[in-house]
């Protein structure tokens, strides 16, 4: 069985953060140990161990935040972390150098989840080993940016099959809401 550490510096909760968590508990599905790294207090966090993963934590407080190299390093040789997966740039750079200074030598995998601009060209060129991008417009997106094209791969976002089942009444939630069981209902 080999180790996955996603790393995430973002607090909050958005697709970026539910992409992650979705991945890390289907990885699991499929043998492979998850283990999560983000800060306290982070929503990702509290939902990965609710779903049971374990969770590290550690303030990020800076790109070069060495307490957070050192924390990140830590747990990449406790938890023997084959593969590092980071998400946001101050994870990526913290995350990558940790990953380059262990002496485990795991792959760097970088997520880029949006088509902004690229602060950090050092995070993708050198520390990043792969970059996977949720889209073919976010991948073109970074090769258009400098990104050397053969370290890119698209892989699009998943979608939860069981949490979405047409064949569910929802007749709990219908109730709860004051719905009525015939009404058509629409959602976004």
């Amino acid at each position: 069985m080999f180790s996955v550490l996603h790393t995430e510096s973002s607090t909050g909760w958005g697709g970026q953060e539910s992409r992650t968590l979705q991945e890390s508990v289907g990885l699991r599905k499929l043998g492979v140990r998850v283990v999560l790294f983000c800060q306290p207090g982070s929503v990702l966090g509290e939902k990965a161990e609710a779903e049971g993963l374990d969770v590290f934590r550690c303030r990020m407080r800076k790109s070069y935040d060495l307490f957070a190299i050192w924390n990140i390093l830590k747990v990449v040789r406790s938890e023997n972390i084959d593969i590092i997966n980071t998400h946001s740039g101050r994870d990526t750079l913290l995350a990558g150098i940790a990953g380059r200074l262990s002496s485990r030598r795991p792959v760097i995998v970088r997520t880029r989840h949006l088509a902004l601009p690229i602060t950090s060209k050092f995070t993708y060129n050198v520390l990043a080993h792969r970059i996977v991008t949720v889209s073919e417009y976010v991948r073109n997106y970074l090769v258009s940016a400098g990104v050397p094209a053969q370290k890119i791969t698209a892989v699009h976002t998943c979608v939860n099959l069981e949490r979405f089942d047409p064949g569910k009444t929802g007749s709990g939630l219908r109730k709860e809401l004051g719905i009525d069981p015939g009404a058509p209902v629409v959602g976004t």
